[in-house]
């Protein structure tokens, strides 16, 4: 048992995913202090944290700045120079600080004409073991303080590490430098140097990837031995000569690539990515038409009911007289309307089924499914295709993508997934305008938009959040509707809509825009994908700070989808560096994929991802970003090892097999070994 951790603080501890006393050995410090090496008050560095003795040379003193701060300062030398002490908030330290007593003191130098500072810094006692060495720093939960995570972690180790298994073969660690498991948890809980704890990350970070890897090449591998529906080419070219643009090459290389894969005779499992209006949708709907022509099924589902019904529409009209059959099955649809719909669907007199995921739940049953579209954010995963291995499919599955990430990125976390990029736009395309003011700036915008409008365009008007938030000072939807069109708008034909509003009152608000009954509609991100309103061309976003780099890009995207020039306007209240950052990108260009890489560097791969992780395994201490080559490296390995033990049933991969297991039922992706 680990001492001082009762029921109250393992309930806490829940919080940051403790569930049992060993998994505190794989909570990894989210940073470390270095102080091991001890330094003098004039070697000291300004804006360089230091570890160093000082006697206190002067009684503490406290005093009242305004309400709810305090400050209270000490001085202090070591021989070498004087340095004064500064505590915001910490009253007590006035009573714990006594004079001419030394004190092992570490903080963040700051020099200046006043002299040399240390605000809030750590003081303890002589020869204490949070002195003199390398101290980890852990993410913490309330009620949890650093002096418990050291405590427990401390104790963890000491009770469990001995008894980790090495999930990696020896030849392997050797050949890559590596060191045992259990000395890499030890070391990086209690480091011994610097050098010890960065062989201690490469070595979890490694293991962390190659294990990622491994699962999901072996999923991959077997995806291979199962069978699907042969799809032939079939006579596409007839529909594509139709239609009324011309294909770029980069959309007819996906259709080339997902053609070849469908005739194959094994599944499908590929990503389609590519710019926001960059034609993915069509490239979907050929495939769909390819499949037809084969006489097999497909479903496309959409990752919302809006969406649903515009591709619903789309389709119809791309397929007009082609004798092909559709039903847009949707969370909102009648009850007997549903029973007919999935009768027609089970005896194949239904050829396309558009839904949501609604499309994988009970009673749908597909006679022969040939084709699944499905979006990234829903992954098709080994439930997901049991689920309809249970009706009888393992048909061809296509993820789109929403927006792009950098190819390399892709290419490292899609394993399991072939890709297809369309990475150039429709010709004609007239580049969107980004704009960025200020609030003060907002009768200016508001004159834009009608001037626009006065020429037969629409525009949208975007703010954050549904509710009010008063500590953020937001304006809600509502709020925003109610006093914009009281003012900048009062003879203009506007509506509002949020995700909370009932199914049908939705489709009637984006029907009326899209028919061009409604010259403004200000809403939240739920209009953010694939919604697609020629005439709209100018994008008002309020709070453009609050946004993602993506989600703004995607935003954009809503606009300049017509013959007209184009306007996102973004008004930015943001006052940090990262802000104007962002602002200034979404200036400087209309490229998905350059602004992927860019957003990538800014918030790192694992936050860049996290939307894309559902039902996928979780980095818990490596980054793709920061860490590529050592992704590669594992990548690489792993493919080399299965190469030889494709189902690793040698004895020495026993534990590297279970691991796999245990990580990726996780998130219930069971990869069946046998």
């Amino acid at each position: 048992m680990i001492r001082g951790l009762g029921p109250k603080k393992r309930e806490m501890l829940k919080n940051i995913g403790i569930e049992q006393d060993k998994d505190l050995l794989f909570l990894y410090p989210r940073q470390y202090d270095d102080r091991s090496k001890k330094i003098r008050i004039r070697d000291a560095v300004d804006g360089e944290n230091a570890f160093m003795t000082l006697t206190i040379t002067s009684q503490p003193h406290t005093r009242y700045l305004r309400r709810g701060m305090r400050m209270t300062r000490a001085h202090a030398t070591d021989g070498t120079d004087f340095i004064t002490l500064v505590f915001f908030n910490q009253p007590y330290i006035a009573n714990r600080l006594k004079m001419h007593t030394p004190y092992d003191v570490y903080g963040k130098i700051k020099r200046s004409g006043r002299g040399v500072e240390l605000t809030n810094p750590v003081v303890e006692n002589r020869g204490t073991e949070k002195m003199g060495r390398i101290v980890p720093v852990y993410p913490l939960t309330k009620g949890i303080s650093q002096n418990d995570m050291l405590s427990f972690t401390g104790q963890a180790v000491a009770l469990y590490a001995k008894d980790l298994p090495e999930i990696l073969p020896q030849d392997l660690r050797d050949a890559r430098g590596l060191i045992g498991l259990a000395e890499a948890v030890e070391t990086m809980h209690r480091p011994a140097s610097m050098d010890a704890l960065r062989t201690a990350y490469q070595t979890l970070v490694y293991l962390e990837f190659f294990v990622f890897c491994a699962g999901m090449q072996m999923r991959k591998a077997r995806n291979k031995t199962q069978h699907a529906p042969v799809i032939p080419a079939g006579e596409a070219e007839e529909l594509i000569s139709s239609l009324p643009f011309r294909l770029t090459g980069a959309q007819r290389r996906a259709l080339a690539e997902i053609t070849e894969d469908m005739a194959s005779g094994s599944p499908m499992n590929r990503l389609l990515q590519g710019d926001v209006g960059s034609g993915k949708t069509i490239v979907a709907f050929l495939a769909i038409y390819q499949a037809f022509l084969a006489g097999f099924q497909s479903v496309y589902m959409a990752p919302t009911e809006i969406l649903a019904r515009q591709h619903h529409a789309s389709l119809m009209n791309l397929m007009r007289f082609r004798g092909l059959r559709q039903e847009l099955l949707l969370g909102s649809t009648p009850q007997k309307e549903r029973e007919n719909m999935l009768r027609r669907l089970q005896n194949g007199a239904t050829d396309v089924l558009i839904s949501t995921h609604a499309a994988l739940g009970e009673g749908v049953q597909f006679q022969n499914l040939g084709l699944a579209v499905t979006d990234e954010q829903h992954r098709f995963g080994v439930k997901q295709r049991a689920a309809l291995s249970q009706k009888g499919e393992n048909p061809h599955v296509l993820v789109m993508s929403a927006t792009p990430i950098p190819r390399t990125l892709a290419l490292l976390w899609y394993g399991d997934l072939e890709i297809s990029t369309i990475d150039e736009l429709p010709a004609g395309r007239i580049p969107i305008e980004t704009i960025v003011i200020t609030r003060e700036q907002e009768a200016r915008m508001a004159e834009f938009v009608n001037t626009n409008i006065d020429r037969g365009r629409q525009a949208f008007i975007i703010c954050p959040l549904i509710e009010e938030n008063e500590e953020l000072a937001l304006e809600a939807v509502e709020t925003l509707y109610a006093r914009i069109s009281q003012t900048f708008f009062r003879h203009r034909r506007m509506d509002f809509l949020h995700g909370r509003l009932p199914a049908a009152e939705k489709e009637a608000i984006m029907r009326a825009f899209s028919e061009g009954k409604l010259d403004i509609l200000v809403s939240t991100t739920v209009i953010e994908v694939g919604i697609d309103i020629p005439n709209a061309n100018v994008m008002a976003i309020y709070n453009a700070e609050r946004f993602g780099l993506a989600q703004l890009h995607q935003l954009r995207g809503r606009v300049g989808r017509g013959e007209h020039a184009s306007y996102c306007i973004l008004l930015n209240e943001g006052e940090t560096e990262e802000a104007f950052e962002r602002m200034r990108i979404m200036q400087s260009t209309n490229d998905g994929f350059v602004i992927a890489s860019e957003d990538l560097k800014m918030r790192g791969a694992g936050e860049l991802l996290g939307a894309r992780q559902h039902g996928m395994p979780v980095f818990t201490i490596g980054d793709l970003h920061r860490d590529r080559s050592l992704f590669e490296q594992a990548k690489a390995d792993a493919a080399e090892l299965l190469g030889e033990d494709p189902k690793l049933d040698k004895h020495e991969h026993r534990w590297l097999r279970q691991r796999i297991t245990e990580k990726f039922s996780e998130v219930g992706q069971d990869i069946i070994l046998n």
